[in-house]
């Protein structure tokens, strides 16, 4: 890694220059201090950048990011964004990696030729290791989308097909719309591949009402079972009284015992 040490020292002598990142086309993946960094801003950039630079060396990729990122921040000198490039290249993370060179490229002029070559075809190699997962299928309107890659919720692009780039390896897209049946894609893609993949976004079948009830209700049987037992109530007595004529047991019949 002495590549990493002639960096710190050339960004230590100002061979690369201090100064903040302009506004550009390229996507900022390191935040630039605002304005010239104060002199213990630069000697907290110093020992960040030191303290990431025994980490790469030590295949410490994750400290090292962080020590480089910070670096920056307190300074804004270029040797750092660069070393957050090539960690992030390290760590196989190749958008953010691109997204990193493309800054350091754009937002700072001053770099030497030499390196400004170097951190080109750094940029143009990890470029072609993206993966492009090729989302077809979404409506043109997709303010009501929710668009998840691996569980984390990423913006809708807005063209059509919409693409996303991620590194090779296995992954999940998860499309969700109001009223609709939710899509997920699972599967893996190799880096530098495009896999198209045709979205359906099935809607709801509309839930039915519960159907109107159609007989009585309980108040209503309630009368209707009173009625009907005073009609079966008067019935019977009325079918008591047929069969006393019928069979003669009035009190001057013969059958009728007097107790």
């Amino acid at each position: 890694m002495s590549w990493c040490r002639a960096l710190l020292w050339a960004a230590l002598f100002g061979a690369f220059g201090v100064g903040s990142a302009q506004a550009q086309d390229a996507r900022e993946v390191v935040p630039a201090p605002l304005g010239d960094p104060s002199a213990d801003e630069l000697e907290r950039a110093r020992e960040r950048f030191g303290t990431g630079t025994t980490a790469a060396e030590q295949g410490r990729w994750s400290d090292a990011l962080g020590a480089f990122r910070e670096a920056y921040e307190l300074s804004g000198i270029p040797a750092a964004l660069y070393n957050v490039g090539t960690t992030y290249r390290s760590l196989g993370r190749y958008v953010d990696a691109r997204d990193t060179f493309d800054q350091l490229l754009q937002n700072h002029p001053e770099l030497p030729e030499g390196t400004r070559e170097q951190a080109s075809e750094l940029r143009a190699e990890v470029a072609a290791r993206i993966a492009v997962l090729e989302l077809r299928g979404l409506p043109a309107q997709a303010d009501d989308i929710d668009l998840r890659l691996d569980g984390r919720s990423v913006p809708t692009p807005s063209a059509r097909p919409a693409t996303l780039e991620t590194e090779g390896g296995s992954h999940t897209v998860r499309v969700t719309r109001p009223e609709h049946e939710p899509f997920v894609w699972e599967g893996p893609v190799a880096e530098g591949d495009r896999r198209v993949i045709q979205v359906d976004l099935t809607p709801r079948p509309i839930a039915e009402g519960p159907a109107p009830e159609t007989g009585m209700s309980t108040a209503g049987k309630v009368v209707l079972i009173t009625v009907l037992a005073v009609v079966a109530a008067g019935a019977a007595a009325t079918t008591a009284i047929l069969l006393t004529r019928e069979t003669g047991l009035d009190p001057q019949s013969e059958f009728v015992v007097e107790l």
